[in-house]
């Protein structure tokens, strides 16, 4: 009988045990186990060959990544699976083998053969870079070569073999679209050119060519190139969005985001709608008060702050006090919404000033205390400020603000209607008390008009200047000497190519002067930038405008792209030389067909997540 159980023991163990091996690819596991993924890897010949590996499935390798191996003649050029680079913070979500990649260095070859290039043939991206490797006679005493372009215009070549594609030659006029276009809008072709390099031995004269065709498609895919955040993290933040629920995996504390492109490249997001007004509280009792949460909503937006903080990412609340996507409680109760055909007139209050006060007070705590703690900035209000605004003097802010009358084009926003300017002071204070922690932001477009940005700096000193005549009694316990209300102004951004980086560098400076000895700074974030492919926003067209997946029906050119790319890299060297302020630099979405002005191609990469000359360009900045 003990034999019999032995026996069964056994078997049951290799059953348990066979189980789990295959855990990690199944995405199944025995309860009380965790699901374990092993990763292999091959040398390649080189040395030492590294042992496989068991990662927590979703985890990264970490301090288990092995040290370099080195093989004789080469150089270790990292661990891959397929096309894929792994570095130790790669995610592990499969059982896999990794194999490594080696490289010709320069200075190897054979006795009489000069210099040969590794490879006779290149194509890069416009703004890609690339550095050229070669084998060299081991006869030849001076192993020094030299490096010349035949078309210094297209491509340069560096000392060192790095080549640059700069330019095209043909097909700037053309329009040119990778996401495929229509039967009436038909895809084109990229815009190209060729250089030949030449790389010489100083030494006997001996040549090799390799010629290298630019273009405007982009090619290299976003996973392969190494993290925004990474590369700007000496100087702030690189921010993006989260579109929707579609994007995050699992609830609650066990929320992640399932968009690898995401959390490689990003260490700051914002939920582009879900927490919005009109999306988490969509209801209020008239003889209570209590609000109703949308219980949807609530959840996408609460999964989304818990997977940002598994990620380790700056989450954006965005945003309370708006004039558009309100919940339309705000528009029955607050104030009637202008411009809507409401038989109620148009910018006309509803409840009286003291009532609306109360409401509005109330809404922004039960929102805020919802998240306290585990936001690092509130975009408290956003665009209060009109188009057709105008300003006559410092307190013109208080009566330019959106009400909802002819000639704005929009809504009014149902608090300043109801309340008067008075409610941009008591919203952000609600805000400040109800979560203490979080950095109070105002947000808007289009900063870069003069006009705009006065009324902004206006506003932000007199609200400033009344919170820090305020009773340290009637702040949050703690709160410090000098600090700030609004503390901090987002520039959304969204431009055209017509957006000179001058005209950025003057409202960065408008924004400054609210920095005075004796008190907090100012910050500054680009909270939503995209630059779109066209000329002025009337490109957009006014049926494929603000709309997602119309990629394919762009009439940008290749010369337009190009452009594009240059006003990014002049934008990123702008915020760079005023990191001093600037804390966050957030994109608008990360692929083009995602983005909500799809149609002018405004992002850094392609809808196949190919990097685009905008994101060389970006990147660029650095140099």
């Amino acid at each position: 009988m003990k034999k019999l159980m032995k026996t069964l023991g056994v078997i049951v163990f290799t059953a348990i045990i066979g189980f789990l091996l295959v855990a990690c690819d199944d995405d199944w596991v025995f309860p009380g186990f965790t699901a374990n993924c092993t990763v292999t890897f091959d040398a390649d010949g080189g040395s030492p060959a590294p042992s496989s590996i068991q990662v927590r499935k979703g985890s990264s390798m970490g301090n288990k990544y092995p040290v370099n191996p080195t093989k004789t003649n080469f150089i270790f050029g990292g661990w891959y699976n397929e096309s894929a680079l792994y570095t130790k913070d790669t995610p592990i979500n499969n059982s896999i083998t990794l194999t490594a990649k080696w490289e010709l260095p320069p200075l190897i070859g054979e006795p009489g053969t000069g210099v040969t290039l590794n490879k006779n043939t290149l194509t890069l991206t416009i703004g890609a870079k690339e550095k050229l490797t070669y084998a060299i006679a081991s006869d030849l005493t001076n192993k020094s070569v030299t490096w010349q372009s035949d078309a210094p215009g297209i491509v340069s070549v560096s000392s060192d073999g790095t080549v640059t594609a700069l330019n095209f030659s043909s097909g700037g006029s053309n329009r040119f679209n990778t996401g495929g276009g229509t039967s009436t809008n038909p895809t084109s072709t990229p815009a190209t050119g060729t250089a030949t390099i030449t790389v010489s031995t100083v030494e006997g004269g001996h040549k090799d060519t390799i010629v290298i065709t630019t273009t405007t498609e982009a090619l290299a895919d976003i996973l392969t190139l190494p993290p925004l955040k990474d590369q700007f993290a000496q100087y702030f933040m690189i921010g993006n969005i989260v579109r929707g629920g579609g994007e995050i995996t699992g609830s609650d504390t066990g929320a992640a985001f399932n968009n690898t492109r995401l959390t490689r490249h990003f260490n700051a997001v914002t939920a582009e709608n879900h927490m919005k007004p009109g999306y988490l509280v969509t209801g209020r009792n008239t003889t209570t008060g209590v609000f109703t949460w949308d219980n949807s909503n609530r959840t996408i937006a609460d999964n989304f702050v818990n997977a940002a903080h598994n990620a380790g990412m700056a989450v954006i609340g965005h945003t309370l006090l708006w004039h558009s996507q309100n919940a339309n409680w705000m528009w029955q109760q607050i104030a009637s919404r202008g411009n809507s055909g409401s038989p109620v007139t148009p910018g006309t209050a509803i409840a009286t000033k003291e009532d609306a006060l109360i409401i509005m007070k109330a809404y922004i705590t039960e929102v805020v205390s919802r998240y306290a703690g585990r936001i690092h900035t509130w975009d408290v209000l956003n665009e209060i400020f009109p188009d057709n605004a105008s300003r006559s003097n410092a307190d013109s802010w208080k009566t330019q603000m959106r009400n909802g009358k002819s000639g704005e084009g929009q809504d009014g926003n149902p608090w300043y209607i109801a309340i008067g300017s008075d409610f941009v002071y008591e919203g952000f204070l609600a805000a400040r008390l109800a979560d203490p922690k979080a950095i109070l932001y105002y947000n808007d477009y289009n900063t870069d008009m003069p006009t705009r940005a006065l009324l902004i700096r206006d506003m932000v000193k007199d609200v400033n200047d009344r919170y820090l005549a305020l009773p340290a009694n009637q702040k949050p316990a703690g709160d410090p000497a000098g600090r700030l209300l609004i503390e901090g102004i987002g520039m959304q951004e969204h431009h055209n190519l017509g957006i000179t980086a001058a005209r950025i560098k003057t409202t960065i400076d408008t924004f400054k002067t609210l920095n005075v000895t004796g008190r907090n700074p100012i910050r500054l974030s680009v909270s939503e930038l995209d630059i779109i492919a066209y000329a002025n926003y009337s490109g957009l067209g006014a049926a494929g405008g603000a709309a997602a997946n119309r990629n394919h029906e762009s009439q940008s050119t290749n010369q337009q792209l190009i452009t594009q790319a240059n006003l990014y890299n002049d934008y990123m060297k702008l915020y760079i030389a005023n990191a001093d302020i600037i804390e966050r630099v957030s994109i608008w979405g990360i692929t083009d067909d995602t983005s909500w002005r799809s149609r002018g191609l405004p992002l850094l990469f392609d809808h196949n997540g190919r990097a685009k000359p905008a994101y060389y360009k970006f990147v660029g900045a650095l140099e």
